[in-house]
């Protein structure tokens, strides 16, 4: 079973999404540590570049779990507001678009926050990776450690 089929099913059933954080958990806890050690092994090079390898095989890992975090949530937005919408119709009452928009918005808070939470560790990853290769370069223009 593919990475993203394992997470497919669990963004399908809502009682089953915290199961995503669950499983993302260690990659969570890896980021927040390699991105400790950035700020303790600034000086080395070696290590430095360790960590962006690692750090782009997390990336690499959780983008397409964000990407279906992503599509999750946006289609079970509309579901919520088309849904919202027949029955107001069928119920011949006057539709309000704003109201079906924050009642579909409310509807997927928590898939909202699962996408959120991916996509604040995927821009640190994103950050770090950024700040360790401009650390690289320089120290490459200078041959020399940083």
């Amino acid at each position: 079973m593919s990475n993203v089929t394992k997470y497919e099913k669990y963004f399908k059933n809502e009682k089953e999404l915290d199961k995503v954080l669950k499983t993302c958990e260690p990659y969570f806890s890896k980021i927040e540590s390699y991105h400790a050690k950035m700020r303790n092994y600034k000086d080395s090079l070696t290590i430095l570049n360790q960590i962006m390898i690692r750090l782009q095989g997390i990336r690499g890992y959780l983008e397409p779990i964000l990407a279906e975090a992503i599509s999750s949530k946006l289609n079970k937005e509309v579901i919520y507001y088309n849904k919202l919408k027949a029955e107001v119709e069928n119920n011949n009452q006057k539709f309000v678009n704003a109201v079906a928009e924050k009642e579909a918005s409310a509807k997927v808070a928590n898939y909202r926050r699962i996408r959120n939470i991916l996509q604040a560790y995927v821009e640190l990853c994103k950050s770090a990776i950024s700040a360790i290769q401009t650390t690289l370069r320089r120290a490459g223009s200078t041959n020399e450690e940083v």
